[in-house]
């Protein structure tokens, strides 16, 4: 993956939030889009960490694990929230919060820096 690439993909996860967001605000579609969202990068990230096993070959990688019991949180909240659950909600709104910094961290990141060689 090049750094156009990156950034790129970056800048379209963080449209996809902020699209969401308005979404949200408006109230037009409640809160579906977020839940939806949600789910997807939760899926996204479960599915990357499921097929790359090589971060446990040599040990466990405690920060992928805990990587994945948060997107599996995620998940189960974004669930729990589309049928109703209003903890759920509050959950989902507060992981929301947090895809939504990080994508913005992940922007600022592939926009500022240059990395001589993606894997």
């Amino acid at each position: 993956m090049s750094n156009g690439q990156f950034a790129a993909l970056t800048l379209l996860v963080l449209a996809a939030h902020l699209l969401a967001l308005g979404a949200v605000f408006t109230g037009a579609h409640r809160n579906g889009p977020m839940l939806l969202l949600n789910a997807a990068v939760a899926l996204a990230v479960l599915v990357y960490v499921a097929a790359h096993p090589k971060a446990f070959a040599y040990g466990i990688d405690w920060q992928v694990v805990g990587l994945a019991v948060f997107e599996a949180f995620a998940l189960g909240a974004a669930i729990l929230a589309w049928r109703g659950m209003g903890a759920a909600l509050i959950a989902s709104r507060g992981v929301f919060a947090l895809h939504l910094a990080a994508s913005a961290a992940a922007v600022a990141f592939a926009l500022l820096f240059r990395i001589t060689r993606l894997i």
